[in-house]
């Protein structure tokens, strides 16, 4: 089934779509200082920082527990490295959880079941693959890269911005191994990889995968502009939302209907905006400075405390709580 088909029936049985009091959102923005920080915003209310200010990018909340996982600014001095935090109301401080400190790691995306993270990381090579690794309270364990080449060879080409599918069975991520930008599909074992979106004069970067598993949404960057793409799980012809400047880093909404995007808009300001998946925008989030990255937070895996100034839920030893293993679900 193609992607007009699948976004057909899902607006037919989604109908009207509207933001609500109830959607919140995590995003790296610029605060009064000059300083880019983690934030959150319940929209149709104000943007505010997390914690004291917490510098970072791409923050991402942990299924569960509500704990954030993002990565720190990279210096001439030091390269991005993959963090943690826990509840900042009870004053937890950023923990490291990089792989290899000493190279840049970043692009954090969490497995539905909240065990494990996928990254980006120079590790192994300089154009970084993608990794993936279980978060313990000593670190990472279990590490493997997902995206190594077979019969050991080594690849200059970067494997980047990863996100695991809803079911936990398969990671999407940009990949230059079929000789460009585009967006590829791997089991999350790492094996069957399989190109989405067919290489060109232009690079397809940040997938998303829609709740349902049916769709992709993607970033394009064309010679001219950028724009949001919606593919089909399968592959196919992508569709192309029009929308009112040039724009990046979908999201989707934990319910499927909307997507969180950044667009720069005709009055030169970049920020966040709410959108149909027919390109229509439901809410400007007006915001000082260069607004990126924004990721929901599922109802589902919000305690009380993140929606209150995004304080999050561990256990009294500063960790996560058991969760439940992962039913096993169809694609």
């Amino acid at each position: 089934m193609n992607v007009s088909r699948l976004l057909a029936i899902a607006l037919g049985v989604l109908g009207a779509t509207r933001v609500t009091a109830a959607d919140t959102l995590v995003f790296d923005g610029v605060d009064t200082s000059g300083t880019r920080v983690l934030m959150r915003i319940d929209v149709g209310g104000p943007p505010e920082r997390i914690g004291a200010g917490l510098a970072g990018r791409r923050p991402r909340i942990r299924p569960g527990d509500g704990a954030i996982a993002y990565h720190s600014h990279a210096t001439a001095l030091e390269p991005a490295r993959l963090m943690l935090v826990g509840d900042v109301r009870r004053g937890a401080l950023p923990r490291e959880i990089s792989l290899d400190r000493w190279v840049q790691e970043r692009e954090i995306a969490w497995s539905p079941d909240g065990r494990q993270i996928a990254f980006h990381s120079q590790h192994h090579d300089a154009a970084g693959d993608i990794f993936i690794a279980e978060v313990g309270p000593e670190g990472l364990s279990g590490v493997r890269n997902l995206t190594a080449p077979s019969g050991g060879q080594m690849m200059i080409e970067p494997d980047v911005t990863p996100d695991w599918s809803p079911d936990g069975r398969e990671i999407v991520l940009t990949s230059y191994r079929g000789g460009g930008a585009a967006i590829w599909v791997f089991d999350a074992d790492g094996s069957h990889p399989r190109q989405v979106t067919q290489g060109g004069g232009f690079g397809d970067y940040f997938p998303a995968w829609s709740p349902d598993g049916l769709l992709i949404a993607f970033q394009r960057n064309e010679p001219t502009r950028t724009r949001i793409g919606l593919v089909a799980r399968a592959g196919g012809t992508p569709m192309f939302l029009d929308l009112p400047g040039n724009a990046y880093q979908p999201a989707f909404s934990p319910d499927g209907q909307r997507l969180a995007v950044t667009i720069t808009f005709p009055d030169g300001e970049r920020d966040l905006a709410i959108v149909t998946l027919d390109g229509r925008v439901l809410h400007r989030i007006a915001h000082p400075g260069d607004d990126q990255n924004p990721h929901w937070v599922a109802p589902a895996a919000a305690p009380t405390c993140l929606r209150d100034r995004a304080c999050l839920r561990l256990n009294a030893d500063g960790q996560r709580p058991p969760m439940p293993t992962l039913s096993g679900r169809g694609r």
